[in-house]
């Protein structure tokens, strides 16, 4: 039989300061607003993109509450 199922591929995505960004939830299409990227730091807990506004969203979130435009 065959059927359809979801997959979580690995891709690799080029982010730096500057680029324009999408948040909210992409599986519904949903854009809450849009940011830029002001810096990305590491530190213990992982990687961290930090917005305009001075929010900040964990790189394990992204292409499901932010994205890149």
């Amino acid at each position: 039989m065959k059927v359809k199922v979801n997959c979580i591929v690995q891709n690799d995505v080029n982010l730096e300061p500057g680029n324009v960004v999408n948040v909210g939830w992409k599986p519904l299409n949903y854009i809450r607003k849009t940011l830029t990227v002001r810096k990305i730091v590491e530190d213990r807990s992982g990687v961290r993109v930090i917005f305009n506004n001075g929010t900040w969203r964990p790189l394990t979130t992204y292409n499901m509450t932010w994205w890149k435009v």
